[in-house]
This record gives structure tokens, C-alpha cells and sequence, in this order.
């Protein structure tokens, strides 16, 4: 698949932005590989821009590409069926948009475009329903999400930051769902997992992990 886009608000326009995707049915098995490339351009939001406290009307768009490989399986069995992918991500973002402390104040937060940022992962989904009875089915799923956004490239005078994990995104996230189905009944149960995440732009300061059911 190829194609292109472009983004339009009231007074501003984005560039051609080419985009392609590729899918190989090569395994007989039921799996198939994929790959995905496009260039991103967005737009700040009216909260970036006049949120107040903290809008800043001055950001500059983000602009960069984005790359993605994944492999996805999924197979019926008689009673059973199981289907799983993997995906990975990477992309190089210019002027990206992130909310952090001021530099003159920390208790005051503003948006702000960051140079380069890197943000790269792993995303794993898996999900298998059982048969146990005529009436009686439970689906069982597990997703886990790796997530490195880290400044690349800043200005000279914010050097220190460069390499440092983004404000608030965390690195590591699981969600395990599970539900039970009864004739025309049914029940879930989630569970999620959220890893620290910094609040300061150097790393030094962190909110706790915290588990969630």
C-alpha cells in the first residue's frame, strides 16, 4: 500500500507526507510479517497553544518519520483459538511537544518543543478464547508494551538532558484481561501494570509504579 496525506487547520497546512505498508503471507502456518514507513506531522494542539496556565501559541509543529516491523499469528483449534503479534516501533520526531516543568519555575508546567526525540519500543498482544462447555466460554488475553522516548538532540544549553526518558512516559506497561462468558452472561477482570514515570527532565524524580485491577 502506498500513499500520501496532508493536514489542514484555519490558517496553516501540512507538507506531502508519503506513507507505505507491506504484508507477506509467507507462512503456512497462519502468520504473516509486516512493515510499515510514513512521515509524521502534527499539528499543536489548542491546548498546547492556549491552555492557561502553561499554553504556549509559539510551538512549532512536530515533523519526522516513523517505522514499524510486526509479525501477527493466529490459529483455530477445535475447542480453542489463540492469536498473538509483535510489533516493533521506531520513530525520530523533530520538535516534539511535551509538557514539563518550567526551567525558572518547576511548579509551573508549559508546553514545549524538545529538538529530537527518539522514540522507539516492543508491543506484544496475545489473546486465546476456550470452549469449556456448550454454554460456557473464558478468554484469556496478555499485552505488554516497551516504550523508550528519549531525548536525541537539544539545545546546547540543555545538554544534561539528552538521553533522558521524556516526562510521564512510562517504560514499561502490562495488561492482562480476562473474561467468562455464561449463556447471556458474562464478567471481566482487567489487570494493568504501569512502571515509574519521571517528573523532571533529568530523571531524579519519579511517581511510583502502581498496579491497577
Amino acid at each position: 500500500v502506498l500513499g500520501a496525506r496532508i493536514n489542514t487547520i484555519t490558517d496553516s497546512s501540512s507538507p506531502l507526507m508519503p506513507y507505505g505498508g507491506l504484508v507477506w503471507n509467507i507462512f503456512e502456518n497462519g502468520g504473516f510479517l509486516s512493515a510499515n514507513v510514513s512521515q509524521v506531522y502534527r499539528f499543536p494542539t489548542i491546548n498546547d497553544r492556549y491552555w492557561n496556565p502553561g499554553g504556549n501559541p509559539d510551538l512549532d509543529p512536530e515533523h519526522g518519520w516513523s517505522y514499524e516491523l510486526g509479525y501477527h499469528y493466529k490459529k483455530d483449534f477445535q475447542k480453542s483459538d489463540l492469536e498473538f503479534g509483535i510489533n516493533t516501533f521506531y520513530g525520530l520526531i523533530n520538535q516534539w511537544i511535551l509538557w514539563q516543568p518550567s526551567l525558572y519555575n518547576p511548579h509551573y508546567w508549559e508546553a514545549q518543543n524538545i529538538w529530537k526525540v527518539i522514540n522507539k519500543g516492543i508491543e506484544f498482544t496475545s489473546n486465546s478464547r476456550m470452549k469449556l462447555s456448550e454454554s460456557t466460554k473464558i478468554s484469556l488475553g496478555l499485552n505488554y508494551t516497551y516504550t523508550s522516548s528519549t531525548v536525541a538532540e537539544t539545545k546546547k544549553s540543555e545538554t544534561e538532558i539528552v538521553g533522558k526518558q521524556l516526562i510521564l512516559v512510562p517504560m514499561h506497561q502490562l495488561m492482562i484481561p480476562v473474561e467468562f462468558y455464561w449463556l447471556n452472561l458474562s464478567a471481566a477482570i482487567n489487570y494493568h501494570y504501569v512502571s515509574k514515570r519521571y517528573t523532571d527532565r533529568l530523571n531524579n524524580n519519579s511517581l511510583r509504579a502502581y498496579n491497577l485491577i
